[in-house]
């Protein structure tokens, strides 16, 4: 008994929404538009007279460049020559890449393993860049390595260095 009233109303309330939208719409809404007329606004134009500029004269009031000899003569450090191309000498490139990775000793010859630009080798007491290495920069020289207190020294423009292995 209870099943078939549930069913009766859920007839009836599938039937009205069915039965609503059979109506026929009688609403039309309809808009007049035949005596609207929109406002038609002209553009205004703006006659900008160009502004006459006075062509000025142009004076060359450079300085002459400073001659070559008095340029070196004012250096007081550095490189001796600015205007040499010897940028492989130079102490402070030299110094930001030569790596030193290790020692070997080979024959009872003391040899480093070293790391400068792209290079990787070993180098001695006898190397010397530019000459027989192209792991030092050109007419560096190896003083003297020391495998126990790993440090080698290298003499570069009557300059000593002296490298500690890298911590890695």
């Amino acid at each position: 008994m209870k099943n078939h009233k549930y069913i009766t109303l859920l007839i009836i309330f599938l039937t009205i929404p069915l039965l609503g939208s059979c109506k026929k719409n009688s609403d039309n809404f309809d808009i007049d538009l035949t005596n609207f007329k929109p406002k038609v606004v002209e553009p205004k134009v703006e006659i900008n007279e160009k502004k006459k500029y006075k062509q000025q004269e142009i004076i060359n009031e450079l300085n002459p460049l400073i001659k070559r000899g008095k340029v070196i003569s004012s250096i007081k450090y550095g490189k001796k020559d600015p205007f040499a191309d010897d940028s492989d000498n130079s102490v402070n490139k030299f110094i930001s890449d030569f790596k030193l990775y290790g020692f070997i000793t080979l024959n009872n010859t003391n040899h480093a393993l070293v790391k400068y630009l792209d290079n990787k080798g070993l180098i001695n007491t006898k190397s010397i860049g530019g000459l027989n290495t192209k792991l030092m920069p050109k007419g560096a020289k190896v003083k003297n390595i020391i495998p126990d207190q790993e440090i080698i020294y290298i003499d570069l423009n009557e300059e000593t260095f002296e490298i500690k292995l890298n911590s890695k």
